[in-house]
């Protein structure tokens, strides 16, 4: 969980760096997942090119195994040489038997083929790839979610420091005034630097203090929700990663158990 602010006697002072910081924990966290996640894309595309590939090669074998039994090609000539040309007494039965084999056996393979494609799609690269897609939508609302606590924690910093500013500025240019009354009344010769930069849009001062008192409440609710928020976003992005590992590890086991019983 990110540290408390560190005391001081100036409200907000340490929750910008404390921001900053909760920040690139979360940036960190989060470029590692990307890298992780791309490296996952990867194993589903490989996936997914092997399921094409044992499709590609089963629909070659079944069209081999089409062309071979209804004879639209040259290989109806090594079927006549063996069924109708052999002179060799049984040689030609036992010929169309191992022909008939030979044909059954590319039909069977390329079924076998067929089969493991539609398994590798179904059981390895159609939810590895749903995982990570829940995943890194989970990881977008995370992180999402920690830099909004963290972006409003800072914007309540500086608001806070835009009004303190103003009242320093105010009660400086009283006291330049004072000063002046009790010297003689001659008005200061130049204003402050903060006097000028306020000049031409000045609130009373128990106006400023009002906002001072607004603004210290909010302070104290974005620093309530940031300490809630980051980790709770940490800890989302650590699931993303172990959800990642664990959808992996079982389509790697899904494959090799697909690859290894095809024999």
């Amino acid at each position: 969980p990110p540290s408390p602010a560190p005391a001081d006697s100036t409200p907000g002072a340490g929750d910008a760096g404390l921001c900053e910081a909760s920040r690139g924990r979360i940036e960190a966290l989060s470029e590692r997942l990307d890298a992780s996640f791309a490296a996952t894309r990867d194993a589903v595309h490989f996936f997914k090119r092997a399921a094409e590939l044992h499709d590609a090669h089963a629909r070659g074998l079944l069209r081999l195994h089409e062309e071979s039994t209804k004879g639209k090609v040259s290989l109806r000539g090594i079927k006549n040489q063996l069924l109708q040309k052999s002179t060799g007494g049984e040689q030609a039965p036992r010929a169309a038997a191992a022909w008939a084999s030979v044909e059954a056996h590319t039909h069977r393979v390329s079924e076998m083929y067929i089969a493991l494609s539609e398994r590798i799609a179904r059981d390895v690269a159609n939810p590895l790839r749903a995982t990570m897609d829940a995943c890194e939508a989970d990881k977008r609302e995370a992180v999402n979610h920690g830099h909004r606590a963290v972006r409003e924690l800072r914007e309540c910093c500086a608001r806070l420091a835009k009004v303190d500013a103003e009242i320093a500025a105010r009660e400086l240019q009283a006291r330049e005034e004072a000063a002046a009354q009790a010297g003689g009344g001659q008005a200061p010769r130049k204003k402050s630097i903060l006097a000028q930069m306020f000049k031409g849009r000045e609130k009373p001062l128990s106006y400023l203090e009002a906002d001072r008192k607004a603004e210290l409440v909010r302070l104290e609710t974005a620093r309530t929700a940031h300490e809630a928020a980051v980790p709770v976003c940490l800890a989302q992005l650590q699931s993303c990663e172990e959800q990642r590992l664990a959808a992996l590890r079982s389509a790697l086991e899904a494959y090799v158990r697909a690859v290894g019983e095809l024999g």
